[in-house]
Protein backbone atom coordinates (compact mmCIF):
# COMPACT_ATOMS: atom_id res chain seq x y z
CA UNK A 1 0.00 0.00 0.00
CA UNK A 2 3.08 2.74 0.76
CA UNK A 3 3.77 2.31 -2.97
CA UNK A 4 -0.01 3.75 -3.76
CA UNK A 5 0.01 7.44 -4.56
CA UNK A 6 -1.07 9.70 -2.37
CA UNK A 7 -4.36 12.01 -2.56
CA UNK A 8 -1.49 14.63 -2.89
CA UNK A 9 -0.27 12.73 -5.45
CA UNK A 10 -3.54 12.82 -7.22
CA UNK A 11 -3.88 15.51 -6.88
CA UNK A 12 -0.39 16.77 -8.50
CA UNK A 13 -0.87 14.71 -11.25
CA UNK A 14 -4.72 16.32 -12.10
CA UNK A 15 -2.92 19.75 -11.75
CA UNK A 16 0.59 18.74 -13.69
CA UNK A 17 -0.27 15.79 -15.86
CA UNK A 18 2.44 13.61 -14.69
CA UNK A 19 3.40 12.06 -11.43
CA UNK A 20 6.64 10.49 -10.31
CA UNK A 21 6.26 7.57 -8.49
CA UNK A 22 8.03 7.00 -5.18
CA UNK A 23 11.23 4.23 -6.05
CA UNK A 24 9.52 0.84 -6.57
CA UNK A 25 13.17 -1.41 -7.06
CA UNK A 26 16.43 -1.43 -5.27
CA UNK A 27 19.39 -0.41 -6.89
CA UNK A 28 20.31 -4.20 -6.84
CA UNK A 29 17.16 -5.44 -8.63
CA UNK A 30 17.86 -2.63 -11.09
CA UNK A 31 21.22 -3.91 -12.17
CA UNK A 32 20.33 -7.57 -12.13
CA UNK A 33 17.88 -6.06 -15.13
CA UNK A 34 20.44 -4.57 -16.74
CA UNK A 35 22.88 -7.31 -16.80
CA UNK A 36 19.90 -9.71 -17.63
CA UNK A 37 19.07 -7.58 -20.52
CA UNK A 38 22.60 -6.61 -21.87
CA UNK A 39 22.99 -10.72 -21.74
CA UNK A 40 19.81 -10.91 -24.09
CA UNK A 41 21.22 -8.33 -26.38
CA UNK A 42 24.84 -10.12 -26.48
CA UNK A 43 22.56 -13.53 -27.95
CA UNK A 44 22.90 -15.85 -24.71
CA UNK A 45 19.75 -17.49 -23.56
CA UNK A 46 18.81 -19.71 -20.92
CA UNK A 47 16.34 -21.58 -22.91
CA UNK A 48 15.10 -21.87 -26.54
CA UNK A 49 12.61 -18.84 -27.88
CA UNK A 50 9.38 -19.92 -29.56
CA UNK A 51 10.81 -17.34 -32.16
CA UNK A 52 13.46 -15.03 -32.16
CA UNK A 53 11.66 -11.87 -30.66
CA UNK A 54 14.94 -9.08 -30.88
CA UNK A 55 15.38 -7.28 -34.44
CA UNK A 56 17.96 -5.27 -32.96
CA UNK A 57 21.84 -6.04 -33.62
CA UNK A 58 25.07 -4.48 -32.10
CA UNK A 59 25.77 -2.66 -35.40
CA UNK A 60 22.55 -0.70 -35.33
CA UNK A 61 23.98 1.01 -32.20
CA UNK A 62 22.68 2.54 -29.11
CA UNK A 63 19.07 3.14 -29.84
CA UNK A 64 15.82 2.43 -28.45
CA UNK A 65 15.30 -1.56 -28.14
CA UNK A 66 11.68 -2.62 -27.69
CA UNK A 67 10.95 -6.20 -26.83
CA UNK A 68 7.68 -7.33 -25.75
CA UNK A 69 8.30 -10.90 -25.24
CA UNK A 70 11.65 -10.22 -23.91
CA UNK A 71 12.18 -13.34 -21.66
CA UNK A 72 12.22 -12.97 -17.37
CA UNK A 73 15.62 -14.85 -17.03
CA UNK A 74 17.01 -11.74 -14.54
CA UNK A 75 14.50 -9.40 -13.36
Amino acid sequence: MELLPTDEDVAFYQTHGYYKSKKIFTNEELDACVAGSERYYRGERDFALPREVSGWRPEHGNILRKNEALPHFAC
